[in-house]
C-alpha cells in the first residue's frame, strides 16, 4: 500500500504496482521502517505548492525514509536485511550525467530521474529506490532516527549557503523540527552565538539541550530589532519581519519555503544585506549529515514527537499540519 494526497487535506491508501522490468535492474527493493512528514509534504497536503502554480492530484509524498533491504542488484554492496536511507530525488539527481558526476547532483536537469524515483516515495509499505541514492546506516541508534538525515542535510546546506563561518551571531526564526535542526548544525560546525525565537516547547527544548544560547521573546521580535549577522527564517511565515533583524552587511537565509509575496523597502535592502534561498542540496551534504548523526554531534531523537502507523496517515498529516503543543516531527511507521 502507498499513501497519496488525493486533494487538499485528503489522504488515501492505494494499491501500488512495482516498477517496470527495465528499471528494476538498477533499483533496491526495501520495506519501509519509518518515514518523516516534512514541511513540504504538509504544504502539498494543505493545497499549497510554492514550486508550481497548480498541484495535480494524487501525489506521492514522503522523502525522509529509512528502510530495510529486501533485494538489491548484485553490482551493489547491499544485502537482504541491510538498513538503508534514501537520498531524496531533488538532491540525488540521475547519478550519471556530467552535472551529477561533478558533484552538483542537486542541479541535475535530466528529467529521467523523476521517472526513476517514482516508486521511492516513503509513505508506503514497500518501495523501490534507485541504487545510486541508497546509503547504509547502522543499528547502533534507533533506526527511526535515520529518517531525519534529510532534515539535517537541509539545515547543513542552509548554514553553508548563509556562510555561517563569517558570523558571530545567528538567529533562527522558528522552533519546529527544522529550526531545532538548524540550531544543532550551527553549534556543530561553527563557534557562534545562537538565538532562537518560536513556540514555547521548541525554544525550551533548544535551551535545555544547549542548542541555543539565547531565547528571543516573541514580543521583542515583533516590536524590537535584535540584530544578528545571519538570520535564518525556518518557519515559512516570518519573511517580512525577518529582514529587520539582520545586521548591516549580514545575510538573510530563507530556508522555510513559502507562498505569496514579500515586500521589502529600499531602506531595508540598502544595508548591504544578502538574501539567499537554499533549495535542494548536493549528495555530499546528505552524507555529511549522516556522518554527524553517526558521530553523535546531531541528535534526531528529541525531534520525533509522534509515531503513527500507515493506516492512520490522515491523522498523521493532521498533526503535522496543525502542530498541537509539543508536536515537532511526525513519522509514519508502515510496518
Amino acid at each position: 500500500m502507498i499513501a497519496k494526497v488525493s486533494g487538499p487535506k485528503k489522504v488515501a491508501l492505494y494499491e501500488e504496482s512495482p516498477p517496470p522490468e527495465e528499471l528494476k535492474h538498477n533499483m533496491v527493493r526495501a520495506t519501509v521502517l519509518a518515514c518523516g512528514i516534512c514541511g513540504s509534504d504538509v504544504q502539498l497536503y494543505t493545497g499549497i505548492n510554492p514550486w508550481k502554480k497548480r498541484t495535480t492530484y494524487p501525489i506521492r509524498l514522503g522523502h525522509e525514509v529509512v528502510a530495510r533491504v529486501i533485494e538489491a542488484p548484485r553490482k551493489t554492496n547491499f544485502r537482504t536485511g541491510d538498513a538503508v536511507v534514501s537520498v531524496p530525488v531533488f538532491s540525488a539527481g540521475c547519478g550519471v550525467c556530467s552535472t551529477c558526476r561533478q558533484g552538483n547532483s542537486h542541479r541535475c536537469n535530466n528529467s529521467v530521474r523523476w521517472k526513476m524515483f517514482e516508486w521511492s516515495w516513503g509513505l508506503a509499505n514497500e518501495i523501490w529506490i534507485p541504487s545510486h541514492s541508497v546509503r547504509a546506516v547502522g543499528d547502533d541508534i534507533s533506526l527511526d532516527y535515520w529518517a531525519l538525515v534529510d532534515l539535517f542535510a537541509v539545515a547543513l546546506n542552509a548554514m553553508k549557503i548563509g556562510n555561517i563561518w563569517l558570523s558571530r551571531t545567528v538567529m533562527i526564526i522558528g522552533a519546529g523540527a527544522l529550526g531545532l535542526a538548524l540550531c544543532q548544525v550551527a553549534k556543530s560546525i561553527a563557534d557562534v552565538h545562537v538565538r532562537i525565537v518560536g513556540h514555547e516547547y521548541g525554544v525550551t527544548l533548544a535551551k535545555h539541550r544547549g542548542w541555543a544560547d539565547e531565547i528571543v521573546e516573541s514580543a521583542s521580535f515583533f516590536k524590537g530589532r535584535c540584530t544578528s549577522d545571519l538570520v535564518v527564517e525556518a518557519s515559512g511565515r516570518r519573511q517580512q519581519d525577518a529582514i529587520r533583524h539582520v545586521a548591516d552587511g549580514g545575510t538573510l537565509c530563507l530556508v522555510g519555503s513559502f507562498s505569496g509575496t514579500v515586500t521589502w523597502t529600499y531602506a531595508e535592502l540598502a544595508r548591504s544585506i544578502s538574501v539567499v534561498t537554499p533549495s535542494a542540496y548536493p549528495v555530499y551534504e546528505f552524507e555529511e549529515a549522516l556522518r554527524l548523526i553517526q558521530m553523535g554531534a546531531l541528535h534526531p531523537d528529541p525531534l520525533i514527537t509522534h509515531k503513527l502507523p500507515l493506516a492512520e496517515i490522515q491523522k498523521a498529516f493532521e498533526i503535522a499540519a496543525t502542530k498541537p503543543p509539543g508536536a515537532l516531527r511526525v513519522i509514519v511507521k508502515p510496518t
